[in-house]
């Protein structure tokens, strides 16, 4: 079906209005103001710009043609949806620009809409809407050329088409348009080139070849306004992402076969009463809660629940005919600040959103946008990175969640509410404060959110009469099944059921009723009595070691670490110490009052192989290993050794996280670095090590000692920058950070301990200066003024040609004291 020229042209009229309505609005135009003392209270005026932009685009988002052709418009048609669809993103960029000004109340500081205005945006950033403003003016003309040229000669033009053209022409010559660069000069001189042609040629060959010049032009623009936003688009997703965002996810163990299947089962058996999950996700609205006590598998029940085929299926039953987005976060207090704050939980959310959906980003993000795009089409502009605070990632949250541009049904996966720490002294206000987010964002009837934590007295409050289930009540079946697929894969185990057919069964009800719905204190369990039959145990001795095993939690960690040889007990203790200034350091727990900052470097996970050089067994491996690359087979050996050491040593309390150790990714030279991260068991290990008697009786194994876990974890970070081959660029990047990290750590060190640990740095300087012998050829400055370290840029002058300017920057006071 062909468009009505009566219809192309009356949309052309909108959108020239629009385009001269944002331009006067950007210009500040007296025009629209009549003064700059303002004509009224602002805001009425505001009200008054804002409403009339909104009308204009909903004249943008008519639909141009019947529903069932509007898929299936020819090529000018379609160009001119796309230039209709293009103007309502930036009308829909200024509404919320002139929306934000007045929630956020600070027009009430300007005294005119002018200043107001003004305060919106930057003089570089309105140039650049202008300039999208000016193409969009420009393919307008174009199109309109090629509607003329595509009428036939012979056929005579109706009085209101003519009328309806030349209405337009005035308007595009009245609108005023500020061209920012010599690009827009030239593209006006081709449109006029064409106008020119156009009128000389009057044929019917000639009018084809300036409809294909327009053609050409416009797919031209076309292509370079495609560039941008999608160099735009991966910019601001890049700015959202972070390294752990999947990780939690991504370590939570899988569930068992078979187990969990139950809830994607429309049907439901047995007393426990429970809401329909699969009603929930196929009609339900709002918040789906479900709970359960520590170590229950409410995790793994998420993971589960995310990763399933059939919840997508069920929610697209719920979306259609609407487009369905899913999002997912898994809180992890043991992680990294990003892991365990609403910052980093609306940065992975708005980052999995906007990946699926790229075209809700200016409507989203459209301050961010605005300046991305300002940075693109303006060379001069310096490239700042985008800072995401707390307060932009809510306003930009609740941009989404209000948003009805773009048709969209939103599911929301988050696990573990109680691990949710902002740094906040108050648990509970930091508690409430996220449940408060989620009640508000799911009473929206296009989004709800399967939420799942502890049965905190807040969460019960605020989701306890919602739809849910308490997983300890349901998951008799799932141990039952896991208890016995373990035990039954054993062969001595096989053997002593054909022996004792009827002590078996009964071992394992025994097991699953002692459990009492905790997944975590099952699996310990069966590790303690597959280690039994590994020793030759009967059913008999199978049932007393199950006995004497304490049935809650904390109970059962003690008895792990009493039944640690005493042999291994020092370097269990050190492991722990270890483990956990590392974790304090890498969430900033253990600065003192008046301890200088350097930087906002990010502390990566202490991982296996970093661990590994901690607790090596030579304390002199930092001075005496060489300068050289490690090789493949060193480093997975490392790996397993360490693995096997923390389940003997630390009771399995400690274990190595992600892919298995014959699976590490140890590419390249500097595969090392990107060994799996080392975790506790559970969270419940750390909130019991956490109990004062319980750590004070940990350390107690290495006083008396000259054991410092600082020490020891300064000295891995030497031993890591050793084993780095220096071959690439890659390398530099990553010497670059390790070196940063070894400073910090360095001066964190030396401020909190006091402890001077000058062989460690004398090794870290002289370690420096070789991988910069084999890098540059730049000779004799120290390494610390290479350009590619960038330590020089630290201070307002170069750093001068000695370790101990270095170690000034970095206030290593009892270093430069035992120097000097």
């Amino acid at each position: 079906m062909v468009l009505d020229p009566l219809t192309a042209l009356s949309v052309a009229g909108t959108i020239v209005q629009f385009v001269d309505y944002g331009t006067k609005v950007l210009s500040r135009s007296q025009q629209l103001y009549h003064s700059t003392k303002g004509a009224g209270p602002l805001d009425e005026e505001l009200d008054l710009i804002t409403t009339h932009l909104t009308k204009l685009t909903a004249k943008l988002t008519r639909p141009l043609s019947t529903p069932s052709t509007e898929n299936e418009l020819p090529g000018e048609e379609h160009a001119l949806r796309e230039l209709c669809d293009a103007c309502n993103t930036v009308a829909q960029e200024m509404v919320a620009r002139l929306e934000g000004l007045k929630v956020d109340g600070k027009h009430r500081m300007f005294k005119s809409v002018w200043q107001a205005l003004k305060s919106t945006w930057s003089e570089k950033e309105a140039n650049a809407l202008i300039k999208r403003l000016s193409m969009f003016r420009e393919s307008l003309e174009l199109h309109i050329l090629i509607l003329n040229a595509l009428l036939d000669n012979d056929i005579v033009i109706s009085t209101q088409i003519h009328e309806q053209t030349m209405a337009v022409t005035q308007l595009l010559n009245q609108t005023e348009v500020v061209l920012i660069d010599q690009n827009n000069k030239t593209c006006m001189m081709i449109i006029d080139a064409i106008k020119e042609g156009f009128n000389q040629t009057r044929t019917p060959e000639g009018m084809k070849e300036v409809a294909a010049d327009a053609k050409k032009l416009i797919a031209k623009a076309r292509s370079e306004e495609e560039r941008i936003r999608k160099t735009v688009e991966k910019a601001l997703l890049g700015s959202l992402e972070f390294p752990t965002m999947m990780v939690r996810q991504e370590e939570i163990a899988e569930a068992h076969k078979q187990t969990f299947a139950w809830i994607l089962k429309d049907e439901q058996s047995g007393t426990v009463k429970w809401t329909n999950l699969v009603q929930w996700l196929q009609c339900g609205s709002g918040v789906y809660w479900i709970n359960g006590k520590a170590g229950s598998g409410k995790s793994t029940l998420m993971r589960y629940l995310t990763e399933h085929h059939q919840t997508r299926t069920l929610l697209d039953l719920w979306a259609e005919p609407t487009p369905l987005c899913t999002a997912s976060f898994f809180f992890w207090n043991s992680g990294t600040s990003e892991q365990r704050s609403q910052i980093g939980l609306l940065r992975a959310l708005l980052f999995q959103v906007l990946s699926q959906y790229p075209q809700l980003i200016p409507i989203i993000l459209p301050w961010q946008w605005s300046k991305n795009y300002s940075r693109l089409v303006n060379d001069s502009i310096e490239k700042e990175p985008d800072i995401w605070t707390i307060s932009k990632l809510q306003q930009a949250l609740k941009l989404l969640v209000e948003q009805t541009t773009i048709p969209l049904k939103l599911c929301l996966f988050v696990d573990g509410l109680d691990e949710y720490d902002d740094d906040q002294e108050d648990t509970d206000s930091c508690h409430q404060e996220i449940a408060d987010l989620f009640r508000s964002i799911a009473s929206n009837i296009n989004i709800k959110i399967c939420l799942s934590s502890r049965p905190l007295l807040i969460f019960k409050d605020a989701f306890g009469t919602l739809p849910g289930l308490r997983l300890q009540d349901l998951s008799f079946e799932d141990i039952k099944q896991y208890v016995g697929d373990k035990l039954g894969n054993n062969p001595r185990y096989q053997q002593l059921t054909l022996e004792e057919p009827e002590k078996a069964p009964d071992l394992v009800e025994e097991i699953v009723n002692k459990a009492d719905g905790v997944f975590i204190w099952v699996t310990l369990v069966v590790k303690s009595l597959l280690s039994g039959l590994g020793k030759r145990d009967g059913i008999s001795d199978l049932q007393r070691r199950l006995r004497l095993l304490p049935s809650d939690l904390e109970g059962l960690y003690h008895h792990m670490l009493t039944r640690i040889e005493p042999f291994y007990q020092y370097k269990a203790s050190e492991i722990f110490q270890i483990f956990q200034t590392h974790w304090k350091m890498m969430n900033r727990m253990d600065q003192v009052e008046g301890e200088p900052t350097f930087s906002n470097l990010e502390v990566e996970s202490l991982t296996v192989m970093a661990l590994s050089f901690a607790v090596d067994d030579d304390p002199h491996l930092p001075i005496h290993c060489e300068i050289e690359p490690l090789s493949f087979q060193a480093i997975l050996s490392r790996c397993e050794i360490m693995s096997d050491r923390l389940k003997v040593r630390c009771a399995g309390l400690l274990e190595v996280q992600g892919p298995e150790s014959g699976q590490i990714d140890i590419s390249g030279v500097i595969g090392f670095g990107y060994s799996p991260n080392v975790q506790y068991l559970h969270r419940t290990v750390r909130d019991y090590f956490e109990k004062p008697e319980v750590w004070n009786r940990m350390v107690a194994h290495t006083s008396g000692t000259d054991f410092d876990p600082y020490r020891s974890l300064l000295g891995s970070h030497i031993v890591q920058l050793k084993l780095l081959g220096t071959s690439d660029s890659h390398s530099m990047t990553f010497l670059r950070h390790k070196a940063s990290l070894a400073l910090e750590h360095a001066a964190h060190t030396d401020f909190v301990t006091g402890c001077p640990n000058t062989a460690l740095l004398d090794e870290f300087d002289r370690t420096m200066a070789r991988h910069l012998e084999e890098w540059s050829e730049e000779n004799g400055a120290h390494w610390a003024n290479h350009n590619e370290l960038g330590f020089g840029s630290l201070s307002s002058t170069r750093i001068h040609n000695s370790f101990l300017s270095v170690a000034v920057r970095y206030n290593l006071c009892a270093y430069m004291k035992q120097k000097l």
